[in-house]
């Protein structure tokens, strides 16, 4: 087939006849995604690289439709404005800055009628940033639009007003939902899709560029070490204490691989040592495969790369651990006692490798033993152009190792953090600030640190727990840490709470220093034990863990909104922990038996009338139908006066332990747990029901 004759399809990522309409066109599902984007994009591959070498070889010339375009003079001439900066403009002058830059934007339209010709170098790098696979081709316009990259940086609202035309001018891809009108385009916690500003882009080779500014980087095959090796000795050497964990004594205690002699050894004192994360998948090191250097290849890698820092030691848990199938009571409690130190081990660590890339541990880290797909260059009128890799957090986002619950206190854990994914790699610490991260596709803004844009203040996390208003954030941030860990997946139900040892270290010790029953905080806040399972999940069993912890049933765990007001003055009924005998805990509480009439939405009734007096909702349930009419047995959990209402009365919020069984028992076991509300419309007051105090 003929360049001449051929244009490049992005619907099955190969040339096609012109005259032909692409048959994956007309076969292609007709769902459509939000914003009309993919959530996931497939990598680049080689032989899409391939693809385009090969249209090298052949003489290159703009399209009309690129060449009318002009990238070069949009890249010199366009001044696109972030969201902050569009709002401090009167709409007539908005409208007139948005009619400026109309020429510095190329509008594709419907996908399936945007044409690719082989022989454009544009054309092929357009070919490279839409999404594999694309956007749905009948409901989407894809726009090319410029920005300033420090935009799509988590906390890029923190990088100061005179600073920002310092950071180059880059071309992504935009959707009309998304487009840079939108107030949403912007939101700091936006849902990253590959469409927007986080996708590929389009940028000028720095030795292209004629000003200074913090630019793209090329990205070659091989990561380079030395780089990353500068960036950690940026942060040793200029960043506070934040950044340079102090060697716990409790280290002596743990197991190193010396990755000179690869053996495991006792932890030296004052060990300068990096940390392994990534995704087991199912495969286990061999037996001999030390020895041998036959280990599955993301921990081979781990090896070299730590070897390459310079590093004499590195933590891998399938090494470090005693993985034993049927572990003697000594290997057990030794194993027990190391899980209790992953918040030092991570914490500690030089730095920890964060393998993202694949789904087990025989993939490798990409651009260390085998090479990645770099960065796609084109030249353009005398300039060179290449294609930046889409915002790391994407990638990381989609990855295996995102969805798996060890690796989340791995990650909350470290203090500096080297992510490793199939493109690129970032190396980010306490201090770095998105822009200021030390990454292999960008420039380093050095100066952006957290310090330096807020006044000296730190990142949420990494300050002393001595102050108070911090205090109240940690309890928020170890609620938090349940719900995001408890939405992650686990292989094996009995690491339900081995998993998240060091997030109760990091989280939970700091505000509940008289610590944990089963992850549960009963002894400071018994109230914990309102805990609900989200409305989206439905909850497995865990026996092997008590029914009354979170950490006996699988599925997200949230706590209700307003529970952690009841540890006020206005929170009361409260249950008091007595005693705890393995599985087993007392509590001195409020029980009720609560008459429920759900016709059509569940509702609670004085007992013996047909006087309703309360809403019940179960869990986070949208809709208050999920609870069958009938009898129930609970435990109160706490109850919230809340405001005083205009007639009067106060407003009260009761959570509940629905309990399992009609009848009392000895042992009880948890069910699910409701919230009564709206008790001061009906002008009743919880107490109607008749709670007796028992133990």
């Amino acid at each position: 087939m003929s360049i001449e004759n051929s244009r490049l399809c992005c619907f099955c990522r190969k040339l096609e006849p012109v005259d032909r309409p692409c048959h994956s066109i007309q076969i292609q599902p007709t769902q459509v995604f939000p914003s009309g984007i993919n959530n996931t994009t497939k990598p680049w591959s080689r032989n899409d690289e391939g693809l385009l070498e090969q249209l090298r070889q052949h003489p290159s010339e703009l399209c009309q439709r690129c060449a009318e375009f002009d990238i070069i003079r949009a890249f010199n001439e366009a001044d696109p404005l972030d969201e902050s900066q569009r709002g401090e403009l009167e709409k007539a002058q908005y409208i007139q800055h948005a009619e400026k830059q109309e020429p510095y934007r190329l509008r594709f339209g419907l996908l399936s009628q945007f044409h690719m010709k082989p022989s454009c170098p544009l054309c092929r790098l357009l070919y490279r940033l839409i999404p594999r696979p694309p956007p749905e081709h009948d409901t989407t316009v894809l726009t090319l639009i410029p920005y300033r990259w420090h935009i799509r940086q988590d906390h890029w609202e923190g990088v100061p007003e005179d600073d920002k035309r310092m950071f180059a001018i880059w071309f992504g891809l935009s959707t009309p939902g998304l487009d840079m009108s939108g107030p949403s385009f912007f939101n700091a916690g936006q849902q990253l899709r590959v469409g927007m500003m986080t996708g590929e882009a389009i940028a000028l080779h720095p030795n292209s560029s004629s000003e200074e500014f913090y630019n793209a980087r090329v990205i070659d095959g091989m990561v380079d070490v030395d780089l990353i090796q500068k960036g950690l000795e940026h942060c040793q050497r200029y960043h506070s204490e934040q950044c340079n964990a102090k060697f716990d004594k409790g280290l002596l205690t743990t197991k190193m691989l010396d990755v000179d002699t690869r053996k495991v050894v006792d932890c030296p004192d004052n060990c300068d040592y990096l940390a392994l994360s990534y995704v087991w998948g199912g495969i286990h090191p061999a037996d001999g495969a030390l020895e041998a250097g036959t280990l599955p290849q993301t921990i081979e890698d781990a090896i070299t790369l730590t070897k390459k820092l310079g590093k004499r030691y590195l933590w891998v848990d399938a090494l470090c651990i005693d993985q034993s199938p049927n572990p003697t009571p000594e290997q057990a409690a030794s194993k027990a006692k190391q899980l209790q130190l992953m918040h030092l081990i991570y914490y500690c660590a030089t730095i920890t490798i964060f393998a993202v890339a694949g789904p087990r541990s025989d993939y490798g880290i990409p651009g260390i033993s085998k090479p990645r797909v770099g960065s796609t260059r084109e030249r353009i009128n005398g300039k060179d152009l290449v294609v930046v890799p889409p915002q790391i957090m994407s990638e990381i986002k989609s990855s295996v190792w995102q969805t798996r619950a060890w690796t989340w206190q791995e990650d909350v854990l470290s203090t500096r953090k080297l992510y490793l994914t199939e493109t690129q790699w970032i190396l980010q610490c306490n201090e770095t600030l998105g822009p200021s991260d030390y990454a292999e596709a960008h420039d380093t803004a050095v100066n952006l640190t957290w310090t330096t844009v807020s006044g000296g203040k730190m990142k949420a996390g990494y300050v002393e727990t001595t102050n108070t208003e911090f205090l109240d954030r940690t309890s928020s941030m170890f609620i938090s840490a349940v719900t995001t860990y408890t939405s992650r997946s686990l292989t094996n139900d009995g690491d339900s709470l081995n998993a998240f040892q060091g997030g109760l270290a990091r989280f939970g010790k700091p505000v509940y220093p008289q610590g944990f029953e089963w992850g549960m905080p009963l002894k400071e806040f018994p109230q914990s034990l309102a805990w609900i399972h989200d409305h989206t999940v439905k909850p497995t069993r865990r026996s092997a863990f008590p029914s009354w912890s979170w950490a006996g049933w699988g599925g997200t765990v949230q706590y209700p909104t307003d529970l952690t007001e009841t540890a006020t003055e206005n929170g009361d009924l409260i249950p008091r922990m007595v005693s705890i005998d393995d599985k087993v805990v007392t509590l001195e509480g409020w029980t009720v038996t609560l008459e429920i009439r759900t016709e059509p939405f569940s509702e609670v009734v004085i007992p013996g009338t047909d006087q309703a007096i309360g809403c019940v909702t179960e869990r986070n349930f949208k809709h208050n139908m999920t609870l069958p009419t009938g009898r129930y047995r609970c435990l109160v959990a706490a109850r919230l006066k809340k405001e005083v209402l205009r007639n009067g009365l106060v407003n009260q919020l009761v959570f509940l332990v629905v309990l399992r069984g009609d009848k009392d028992v000895e042992i009880e076991e948890r069910q699910t747990a409701i919230t009564v509300s709206r008790l001061a419309i009906e002008g009743k007051g919880f107490m109607e029901f008749g709670p007796k105090k028992t133990l």
